[in-house]
C-alpha cells in the first residue's frame, strides 16, 4: 500500500479525466478468469469448468489499482463492497451488478458518493431533488469562452425561455451572470513609416509556388482600399462590380454591420489603384468576370476571396516589415488599418481629405507606378 501511495503521487499530473474534480474517482469492477477444473479443483465455478474472479478498485486519475482481491468465480461481484474501505468525498463508479441498497447505503454513510446504473426491475421513488441551475451547462460548453461570450449565451437562452413561457410552456429562466467588464483591448495604431513599409512589402510580394487559387495579385489593392476608405474586411470582400462606381468616385456598401448600407468616397488615387487591379483581373481567361452581380475581388480561378486569405498575406507583410504579430486578437490586425485613418482624422481634422483621398501624396516614392509591376507571375499564366 505504501508503494501504491507513492506511485499515485507521481502520476497525479497525468490526469486524463474529462471532468475536473478535486476528489478521488474510483471504478470498481470484476472479471472472471477461466481455469481447468481437473487441474485447479479448488476453483469452484460451474459443474464443467473452474475459475477465479479478480475484483479491482482502480484510481481513474492515476490508472493505478487501489484494491485487488482474488476469490473463487462463484462469489458474486457485490460481495466485494463488504471489504472495500470507502474514502470520504470520493466517487465510486460501479456497474448495475453492484446495486444492493444496504451496501450502497454503507457508501453513503462514509460520506462518499456512488454512481451506478439502475436495474430494469428496480423499485424506487424519489424523495427530494436539489435545485440545479440548468443554464450552467451552457456556461461550461467551452471552458475558454470569454466572459462576454458566456454572458451572451445566457442572454440568448434567457430570452428564448421567456418566449416559451409566454407561449404556454413551463421553462426555467436562467439568471443572467454579472455584467462582464468592459474590454480593455487597445487596437494597434500604425505609424506613417509602418504604412509606407507595408505598401512597399505588398508591392514586392512573391509567389514561390504556382497555385491556381492564390489571391496574391489582389492584396496590394485590398490593403490600400482598407486603408483609404476605412472599410471592414468583410465589407470589402462582399463588394460587387456594380458597387464600385468610378464615375461618381464612390463605393456602395450594401452589406455593412447590422445590415446597414452606406456610401464610401473614393479618392482619385485610390480609384486608379482599383482600375489597375481591374486591368490585371480582366486578363484572367474567365468569362463574365465583369458581371455586375459578381464579386469585385476574385481569385485567379474566378472564386470569391475569403478573409483568411487576406489575413495570411497580411501577416507575411508584417513579418517582412519587422512588425511583430502578437496573435490572440491582439494585433496588429487587418482591422487596425481602419483605426489608423480615424486617428489621423482626429489628430488633424483639416487634413481629412488628404488622408482619405490622397493617400500616396506624401509617400517616399510614387507607389502608383509600381503596383503589381513586381508581381512575379502574370495572372494569365495561372490558367
Amino acid at each position: 500500500m505504501l508503494l501504491i501511495k507513492e506511485a499515485k503521487q507521481l502520476y497525479l499530473s497525468d490526469d486524463d479525466l474529462e471532468v475536473s474534480l478535486k476528489a478521488n474517482v474510483f471504478a470498481i469492477d470484476a472479471t472472471t478468469i477461466d481455469l481447468c477444473l481437473s487441474t485447479f479443483y479448488w476453483a469452484t465455478f460451474r459443474s464443467t469448468k473452474g475459475g477465479i474472479k479478480l475484483h479491482t478498485q482502480i484510481d481513474l486519475k492515476t490508472s493505478i489499482p487501489e484494491f485487488i482481491l482474488f476469490s473463487t468465480a462463484s462469489v458474486h461481484d457485490v460481495n466485494v463492497l463488504d471489504v472495500i474501505h470507502f474514502e470520504a468525498n470520493s466517487f465510486y463508479i460501479m456497474d448495475r451488478g453492484y446495486v444492493d441498497y444496504k451496501r450502497l447505503y454503507k457508501v453513503h454513510s462514509c460520506e462518499a458518493f456512488f454512481v451506478t446504473r439502475a436495474k430494469d426491475n428496480m423499485n424506487y421513488r424519489r424523495l427530494y431533488s436539489k435545485q440545479k441551475d440548468m443554464a450552467k451547462g451552457v456556461m461550461y460548453t467551452r471552458i475558454n469562452d470569454a466572459p462576454v461570450t458566456i454572458y451572451m449565451k445566457y442572454s440568448i437562452l434567457s430570452q428564448f425561455c421567456k418566449y416559451m413561457c409566454k407561449a404556454g410552456y413551463d421553462c426555467y429562466i436562467p439568471r443572467l451572470p454579472a455584467t462582464p467588464p468592459k474590454d480593455s483591448f487597445t487596437p494597434y495604431i500604425f505609424t506613417n513609416k509602418d504604412m509606407e513599409e507595408i505598401f512597399q512589402a505588398c508591392d514586392h510580394l512573391q509567389l514561390y509556388d504556382k497555385h491556381m487559387s492564390t489571391s496574391l495579385f489582389m492584396i496590394p489593392a485590398m490593403i490600400r482600399l482598407l486603408y483609404g476608405t476605412g472599410l471592414r474586411i468583410s465589407e470589402a470582400l462582399t463588394l460587387k462590380n456594380k458597387d464600385v462606381d468610378f464615375e461618381k468616385e464612390c463605393l456602395y456598401i450594401r452589406k455593412s454591420k447590422n445590415g446597414d448600407e452606406r456610401i464610401a468616397p473614393l479618392s482619385e488615387t485610390l480609384a486608379k489603384v482599383l482600375q489597375q487591379y481591374l486591368q490585371y483581373r480582366d486578363r484572367i481567361p474567365i468569362s463574365c468576370l465583369n458581371d455586375p452581380n459578381l464579386s469585385f475581388f476574385v481569385s485567379p480561378i474566378g472564386s470569391s476571396c475569403i478573409q483568411g486569405t487576406v489575413y495570411r498575406w497580411f501577416r507575411k507583410v508584417l513579418a517582412t516589415c519587422g512588425i511583430p504579430h502578437q496573435g490572440d486578437h491582439k494585433g496588429p490586425r487587418v482591422h487596425d488599418l481602419r483605426h489608423y485613418g480615424k486617428c489621423k482624422i482626429m489628430g488633424s481634422a483639416h487634413q481629412e481629405y488628404f488622408i482619405f483621398h490622397d493617400i500616396y501624396k506624401n509617400t517616399s516614392h510614387n507607389l502608383l507606378n509600381v503596383i503589381y509591376t513586381n508581381f512575379p507571375i502574370d495572372p494569365v499564366c495561372f490558367l
